[in-house]
């Protein structure tokens, strides 16, 4: 089951793509910071949504709207939004 809740996605675990036992909420964001020190926003399992802007608060909110542009277009259109499946983790440099 999914649910689209003011642009955020929430899954359940019985339909997660990779049986995971816990419940995901929400997609992934990559925020980077740009060479003219602006910044950069994109979601892993959204192909296409981006944002971009001068700072990463600015971003952040931007790529909100880009997912929720993007999941009205898919409701208009009676397709599914792709289920966030991203992770995320860190490793130490040796």
């Amino acid at each position: 089951m999914r649910l689209v809740r003011r642009g955020r996605l929430t899954s359940s675990a019985s339909d997660s793509p990779r049986g995971r036992a816990q419940t995901m909420s929400g997609y992934v964001a990559v925020f980077e910071p740009a060479e003219d020190g602006g910044w950069g926003a994109y979601l892993p399992d959204v192909p296409g949504v981006v944002a971009l802007g001068a700072s990463r608060n600015e971003v952040a909110a931007g790529i909100q709207e880009a997912l929720d542009a993007y999941a009205a277009e898919m409701r208009a259109l009676g397709k599914p939004l792709p289920g966030p499946v991203a992770s995320t983790g860190t490793v130490q440099a040796a």
